[in-house]
């Protein structure tokens, strides 16, 4: 009898401390990333691992968020600066908990950092371009697919969204009327 009461015990604590993230947001502040998380209601007992990567498959932990036990009635909502994201790399960001051994999928939110004054970011399934127009005059973008079709261009404004007609490997140039010029390759896997 002992034995089929702790191994419901555990059972029902192992139900309560999964981890449920609603929503997460990256976002470029000056020269640091602004991590922004809200954890569902239940008990958050599993301390929480932020990891950061470049290539989105090598993450590495950056802060570890100490679990509060307890039952909760409502929403959480978090927040930390990421001080040294890598500069002109896309930085992928995402939440686990390595107690449960799970990766919350929901949970991945993509920052392309930059420190020439354009930022890339995911948008739903398309690219969000941001040009500083403090630092880009004029900009004009192009965007090339692998065999060099041209994909996107744009010769006004400072922000675009753009969606990719399909997985692969593109290539972003965007050139200012002062000679400026940024280039990066983009990799789609929609």
């Amino acid at each position: 009898m002992r034995i089929i009461i702790c191994i419901c015990c555990l059972i029902s604590l192992r139900t309560f401390s999964q981890v449920n993230v609603l929503f997460m947001e990256a976002e470029q502040l000056g020269n640091e990333v602004r991590i922004t998380w809200t954890m569902g209601p239940g008990n958050t007992c599993d301390d929480l691992e932020v990891m950061v990567s470049t290539d989105n498959m090598n993450f590495s932990t950056f802060y570890t968020h100490l679990g509060i036990c307890g039952n909760t009635n409502s929403a959480q909502t978090y927040q930390i600066p990421h001080i040294d994201p890598v500069c002109d790399r896309t930085n992928y960001y995402r939440i686990i908990s390595r107690a449960q051994g799970t990766l919350n999928s929901d949970s991945l939110a993509v920052v392309c950092y930059n420190s020439s004054g354009i930022k890339l970011q995911q948008s739903g399934l398309g690219l969000n371009i941001l040009a500083d127009s403090d630092v880009w005059q004029d900009p004009e973008v192009r965007i090339v697919d692998a065999a060099g079709k041209a994909v996107f261009n744009a010769v006004t404004g400072h922000q675009w969204d753009v969606i990719l007609p399909s997985s692969g490997v593109y290539v972003i140039s965007i050139i200012s009327g002062n000679g400026k010029t940024y280039t990066s390759k983009i990799i789609s896997t929609q």
